[in-house]
């Protein structure tokens, strides 16, 4: 089976998974990406049995230093007809979208379906975390855009929901599949210092709904309490929305309990801060996808708080990860990190479920239900 990946992101997680999916005997599997990062092109990857295409375009801030709407539209143009070029010349049998955007996908999918029919769509996202259209409209070109789709993979029984009840899709053409998590820690990782400190960091971009203001406040309460200030530290590290930015850079300067690292945050320094961590926070006020970080959190072996929005808080109390709180609330995120800081016992307990549900959705894992469901669409389709 000729298969293509449309996968601008780069991410280690979709990396590992190519490689574990390009050696199934039955698969010749081609990869489109981004060809550059912050101005360094990138290099070709020195493992893995499958075709890497680098000629996507960055991000519209990593081009231009921009990120509004009309460059992130041009962007977005410019990545759907490299898309379309590569489809029409090669003549696959099954396509893989790892991502889907609102503002051209909605049209560009159906004109896919001329060169290949089969088509699955990885939904992070039922709706945007930044929306581009008024809801009514947004909501007509989301159902337009999933009802192309052969099959839609999801990552949580939430997200199926969202899509079955609100983008009228058909519940038998919503598969779940978790996210990749990559491999996890040694389990005495964390005998690192004597130190009596407790580390919570907040890794990301810096959005709205990720609850950055709720923790600001819960922060500041804290830094009141001069014996909590001394041995609660917290460190912000992403790039995103310029008024969080200025609000994350403004309060580490007044703040004596709180780091910021504003900026792209490179694959070393995002080790080293899980390295320095004791907890991650996961404070979000909504949110229709499934984290990342709270993959990367299992993988580290670290405990999480998390707000009980969407699928993460479902997610966190099933798998008994961490501290679930109401989002949007100071007082009990402030009251989620004191409780994680009394207790290492409990954080280790809380990091080893996490590390446990990882081992379960390792890239071999995840690689063998996706080929499995790429034969079952296949097949169907034939």
């Amino acid at each position: 089976m000729n298969v293509y990946w449309y996968a601008p992101f780069d991410n280690a997680g979709e990396v590992a998974l190519s490689a574990e999916v390009s050696r199934s005997d039955g698969i010749d599997l081609s990869v489109q990406s981004i060809s550059e990062r912050f101005g360094r092109q990138l290099d070709p990857l020195p493992s893995g049995d499958f075709t890497l295409i680098r000629n996507l375009p960055p991000p519209a801030i990593e081009r231009r230093s921009r990120n509004n709407p009309g460059d992130r539209a041009w962007t977005a143009l410019e990545r759907s007809a490299k898309r379309r070029r590569i489809v029409r010349r090669n003549g696959f049998d099954l396509l893989h979208l790892h991502t889907f955007n609102p503002l051209t996908d909605w049209i560009a999918i159906e004109r896919l379906q001329r060169f290949t029919p089969t088509i699955i769509q990885s939904v992070h996202n039922v709706r945007p975390h930044e929306s581009s259209y008024p809801k009514r409209l947004e909501t007509m070109l989301l159902r337009r855009g999933y009802a192309a789709c052969t099959a839609i993979v999801v990552a949580h029984a939430d997200l199926r929901d969202l899509l079955v009840n609100e983008m009228d899709v058909p519940s038998q053409r919503v598969h779940i599949i978790p996210l990749v998590t990559m491999p996890v820690r040694a389990a005495n990782f964390r005998e690192r210092s004597q130190s009596d400190q407790i580390n919570f960091l907040f890794f990301g971009t810096l959005r709205k709904t990720k609850g950055v203001t709720t923790l600001i406040e819960a922060i500041r309460a804290l830094a009141s309490d001069e014996r909590l200030a001394r041995r609660i530290r917290f460190t912000i590290a992403g790039r995103g929305d310029s008024e969080l930015e200025q609000l994350v850079a403004t309060s580490a300067r007044d703040l004596n309990n709180l780091s910021a690292e504003i900026g792209y945050i490179t694959a070393e320094r995002r080790q080293q801060l899980y390295d320095a961590a004791d907890c991650v926070l996961l404070p979000y006020t909504s949110i229709s996808a499934q984290s990342g970080v709270l993959q990367d959190a299992y993988s580290q072996r670290l405990p999480v708080i998390a707000s009980d929005v969407g699928p993460i808080g479902q997610t966190v109390k099933a798998d008994g990860s961490g501290w679930v709180i109401p989002p949007s609330d100071p007082a009990a995120l402030e009251q989620a990190i004191v409780a994680a800081a009394s207790s290492s016992e409990n954080r280790r307990s809380a990091g080893e479920q996490g590390a446990n549900i990882a081992e379960r959705r390792s890239p071999s894992v995840i690689a063998d239900q996706l080929i499995a469901l790429y034969e079952e669409v296949h097949a169907g389709r034939h």
